[in-house]
């Protein structure tokens, strides 16, 4: 009967995926998408590019705008504002830069504005476009692309910058500056200077919101500060919609803007409740098929050589694991030293973020196992000789799956497909992965959350709470200490993206364990997806 219902709500939710997931595949529905596009640059490198454009025809030509993205993403991160600009009437190309996403190359081999340049042929070779009256948006990396471009491109004749700062030395066409207000790369100082280089005005006669200069003498120039980070400004509202009304003026010169964007609302939060429903879909799923796998298993304590701690005891374990694995996670960071040489650094820093938390870990288990009279061979041997080669192919398929899961609905904004050129490292990832995540799940499963137990809701609660807590803690401290080392706060944004894959990490290795006492199908589900979202973040 359980089975049964289990299946009746696995149905419901599959339904409620496939309509979020059919809303923003399919609207808005007057816009054509052509995806992965190739061209190919002047000094060769494979250049691929999205294509939004309006649906209908019209006996004029369209207006071009090329999108482009910032360091470690790619392309899909421009496209709730390409959308948006296409419903417009625009004909919006979002590209990889060299080294980013699916296209070729480095960023270390020639210059990424002769990718902007591939993007101007490509559209010039349409035909339908007006060539002398085109438009370019720049996210961050971007933005300074575009700075150097259109200073001298007198194509181009509107530019917005989003998160880019600003660059005194340019002059670039009616343009925009779109400025978060928590920014973590681009102080709003900079912004500021390039203002009053630009009006003449001092810093405190710097309006946001106001247009100086004019559209029709190519001079017009405006600020706006919007309630956002660095990394998220490309979804904020007040930035999509000041892009669109920007473009629309600048290039079209229209006067009263359109400023309906239900497409904006309707895109962000079907694509946020897709992704929501896909996770507990792929739990729902799992769980089904452990039960399958497992019928009789029930939970139980650990025995043998396993740990095993009373309430008491435990509270004793967490207590001493502030003292032991907090200070130990900054020298246990070194073991990322033999991957600087890896061309993939910011891969690299996610891995000593949590290559530090891990190693500290296994020498507090040491430490713990030590005082119970156990030896850490025999207690890290049992996880492999009572899982089983099927248990890991296992682990491996749900890996997989969640990936695609992941793909399908928050990478069609984020995207989550690694660069071409870093496919070959995702080996040498996974096995680091492999071992980040063996030290975890054999301290928080067994000792922690089965420690709380799994019989309420609330011991369930409690120990995911705590397990996120210990697990979390010890990487916003190192990324805190960064911040003090390097006076800067752009590696916050790493914290941004690692938050909610802890809490996933710690539902599925939670549900796992519960179902099958076997940490290795966790284990091997988290480092194969994990490999893949990381490399992908690291993407130059």
């Amino acid at each position: 009967m359980k089975t049964r219902k289990e299946i009746v709500i696995f149905g419901l939710v599959f339904v409620i995926f496939l309509s979020f997931f059919g809303i923003f595949s399919i609207f808005p529905a007057n816009i054509r998408r052509t995806y992965n596009q190739t061209t190919v640059t002047s000094d060769g490198v494979s250049i691929v590019y999205d294509i939004f454009e309006p649906n209908s025809d019209t006996p004029s030509l369209r207006t071009g705008v090329i999108l482009g993205h910032g360091v470690m993403v790619n392309k899909n991160f421009m496209r709730t504002i390409a959308l948006d600009l296409a419903s417009q009437g625009f004909v919006a190309i979002a590209l990889d830069f060299r080294g980013h996403g699916r296209s070729g190359g480095t960023l270390e081999e020639g210059d990424i504005t002769t990718d902007i340049l591939a993007i101007k042929e490509v559209m010039a070779q349409r035909g339908d476009i007006n060539m002398t009256n085109l438009g370019y948006i720049g996210y961050s990396m971007g933005g300074g692309a575009g700075f150097r471009l259109l200073d001298t491109d007198p194509d181009f004749k509107a530019m917005v910058s989003l998160a880019a700062g600003g660059r005194t030395q340019y002059n670039t066409p009616n343009l925009l500056i779109l400025q978060g207000k928590w920014d973590e790369a681009f102080s709003l100082t900079g912004v500021l200077e390039y203002m009053t280089d630009k009006t003449g005005l001092s810093e405190e006669e710097i309006e946001t919101d106001r247009l100086y200069g004019s559209f029709q003498n190519g001079t017009a120039l405006k600020l706006c500060i919007a309630n956002t980070d660095h990394l998220l400004a490309p979804y904020n509202y007040n930035n999509v919609r000041e892009t669109r009304f920007w473009f629309l003026q600048a290039l079209n010169g229209e006067t009263s803007p359109n400023s309906t964007f239900t497409n904006y609302f309707l895109l962000l939060s079907s694509v946020i409740l897709a992704t929501l429903s896909g996770i507990y879909l792929f739990l729902l799923g799992t769980d089904l098929v452990l039960s399958k796998i497992y019928p009789s298993l029930q939970p139980k304590e650990l025995t043998e050589a396993n740990l095993v701690l009373d309430q008491s005891e435990l509270k004793v374990v967490m207590r001493k694991y502030w003292i032991f694995v907090l200070p130990l996670s900054i020298p246990c960071m070194v073991l990322a030293l033999p991957l600087l040489p890896v061309p993939i650094f910011n891969m690299v820093l996610f891995s000593a973020l949590l290559l530090g938390p891990s190693t500290a870990i296994l020498l507090f288990q040491f430490y713990i196992l030590k005082k119970n009279g156990m030896k850490l061979k025999e207690y890290y041997s049992q996880f492999w000789t009572k899982s089983t080669i099927k248990n890991c192919f296992t682990g491996l398929l749900f890996g997989m799956l969640f990936y695609i899961i992941l793909n399908l609905t928050i990478g069609y904004i984020f995207g989550i497909v690694p660069s071409t050129t870093k496919w070959g490292w995702a080996i040498l990832f996974f096995v680091v992965m492999l071992f980040i995540q063996f030290n975890l799940a054999q301290f928080f499963q067994p000792v922690v959350l089965q420690g709380n137990g799994f019989n309420t809701l609330k011991q369930k609660f409690r120990g995911q709470w705590s397990v996120f807590i210990l697990f979390f803690s010890p990487i916003v401290m190192l990324v805190l200490i960064s911040l003090l080392i390097f006076q800067s706060w752009f590696n916050i944004q790493f914290l941004l993206p690692l938050l909610p894959l802890i809490i996933i990490i710690n539902l599925i290795s939670g549900r796992f364990y519960q179902r099958s006492h076997d940490v290795m199908i966790a284990v091997f589900t988290n480092s194969l997806y994990l490999t893949l979202l990381l490399i992908t973040l690291a993407n130059y």
